[in-house]
């Protein structure tokens, strides 16, 4: 059925669209995305502080893909393509927030104002990094594009081999 392909597609176009061309806002996914980063958090309490501070960005990413993981071993490709979809546009959410680490304007969840809140600020500062910023930010981004056209290209091969069968 070439039908699921090609909705697969769209949606991972219509999420890539809205992830770049809203600095990365999206209504319902991203205060979604929020509460996934902020429990990453509680869930690396246990960890030294410079993981802690990761674990929020770490779990943004990684949930969507261990849920892909989940559903590509139940060959359920059309999960995979839109959890890789939501995997890309949180690797670029992330990277609006490492680019925000220096001049820190963003605003965060329980931050007093002060920035002390604010992971990357605190994570590249700690590893003497903060004058990579820009660099950082768009290894970020450019991963989260490489993932986007994954799903694409998932999508595409699905719908080939639909035609086929």
């Amino acid at each position: 059925m070439t039908l699921q392909w090609v909705v697969a597609a769209a949606l991972v176009v219509a999420l890539a669209w809205a992830t770049f061309a809203t600095h990365g806002w999206i209504p319902i996914l991203s205060p979604f995305d929020l509460v996934v980063h902020e429990t990453g958090h509680v869930l690396f309490v246990w960890a030294p502080t410079l993981l802690m501070q990761m674990g929020g960005s770490i779990t943004q990413v990684a949930l969507p893909l261990v849920i892909a993981a989940c559903f590509w071993w139940r060959r359920d490709d059309f999960a995979v393509i839109i959890l890789l979809a939501w995997a890309a546009e949180s690797l670029n959410n992330v990277s609006i927030y490492v680019a925000d680490a220096q001049d820190m304007v963003l605003s965060l969840v329980g931050d007093d104002g002060s920035g002390a809140g604010h992971d990357w600020h605190n994570i590249l500062g700690t590893l003497g990094r903060l004058e990579s910023t820009d660099a950082i930010a768009n290894a970020v981004r450019t991963a989260s594009v490489i993932l986007f056209i994954v799903a694409a290209g998932l999508a595409v091969l699905g719908f080939a081999r639909a035609r086929r069968a």
